[in-house]
């Protein structure tokens, strides 16, 4: 390969938002080869480096940069070149919007928000405005788009009721993988929009030549509402295992994962949460998954489960990468 088709299939890459600085002779170069074609399903990338090769691989973020200096060939994988950061979103107020501000000046990846528009057709006008706000800053043009609880009904059933949690006309954890699978992207990562995120960038580094299909707050015991049935169809569709409940407030998941809850929810007559509903269908259909790292600061809504709100002042500490979930701006505001 001559220097001018190194440099060129290396022009070739930026567009995907990766540089690859490459030196080569004339008589021998470097293969690129994506793992299956870069729309469509792609899910990773590989890059093949001979022995007469530096290859050094940079995501666009600062940190995330890996160096191949090879006596053999090397491989290197990763899936950074497709993947977003999801949020879903309803009534936006002043502690939502500091939290997804600081979402867009931190992630490597493009930012989509689903907004529950409830009854409405439309976003109205004062949310639109204020996401807009939000969202200044970040690296990527944002993606807003609609959820609907009704449109969700409409193609998926009156089953989904259990699924869809504890407010059973939320469209978040449904609507999302819905959009995902229509989507160009191979893997998603997904934030409750009353998640602090302020080391997302760090968290996402440390995961992006991770292919597992699910990446999340993981637990081998069931919670206490799951000995009562509440918001349980079918005790049988509940995992057995170490992996048996999940915190889904921040997670990871590639499109493979997003396909097999749709297909098992079509199959299946009636559903359960979707924290159990998730680990049910890892093990239903023999898919990867991995614990979240950094996940300790994730609590539960309830407090009787060890959560509960916090405000925004109270998760300043710097070594807080991820918590959820933030309530309220500062302390003063959730006691008065």
């Amino acid at each position: 390969m001559s220097m001018r088709e190194c440099r060129r299939n290396a022009w070739v890459f930026t567009l995907l938002g990766i540089s690859v600085l490459c030196s080569c002779t004339p008589t021998d170069g470097f293969t690129v080869t994506p793992s299956s074609p870069v729309t469509g399903d792609a899910e990773e990338l590989v890059i093949a480096a001979p022995v007469v090769v530096n290859l050094q691989l940079r995501q666009s973020s600062p940190g995330m940069v890996r160096l191949a200096e090879a006596s053999r060939v090397t491989t290197l994988v990763t899936t950074a070149y497709n993947t977003a950061v999801f949020v879903p979103c309803h009534d936006l107020v002043d502690y939502k919007v500091a939290l997804l501000s600081k979402l867009a000046k931190v992630s490597p990846y493009p930012i989509v928000v689903g907004y529950d528009v409830s009854d409405q057709r439309t976003i109205p006008p004062a949310q639109l405005a204020m996401l807009n706000v939000a969202l200044e800053g970040a690296k990527y043009e944002p993606q807003i788009v609609q959820m609907s609880y009704r449109a969700l009904l409409l193609k998926h059933g009156e089953k989904i009721s259990n699924y869809l949690g504890v407010y059973q006309t939320n469209p978040a954890k449904l609507g999302i993988m819905d959009w995902f699978n229509a989507s160009r992207y191979s893997h998603l990562w997904h934030l409750e929009d009353d998640v602090w995120a302020p080391g997302l960038d760090t968290i996402i580094s440390e995961w992006q030549s991770t292919s597992s299909d699910l990446i999340i707050k993981d637990s081998s015991r069931l919670p206490s509402w799951a000995s009562g049935n509440w918001r349980i169809g079918d005790p049988s569709m509940i995992a057995r295992g170490r992996f048996v409940y999940c915190n889904p407030s921040a997670f990871r998941m590639s499109k493979r994962f997003a396909r097999s809850v749709l297909q098992t929810i079509q199959d299946s007559s009636t559903t359960n949460h979707h924290e159990l509903w998730f680990p049910y269908v890892v093990d239903r259909w023999g898919l990867s998954w991995t614990s979240l790292r950094h996940a300790g600061q994730l609590r539960t809504n309830a407090r009787s489960l060890g959560g509960g709100a916090r405000c925004l002042d109270e998760v300043q500490d710097h070594s807080i990468l991820l918590a959820h979930p933030i309530k309220c701006m500062r302390h003063q505001e959730q006691s008065a």
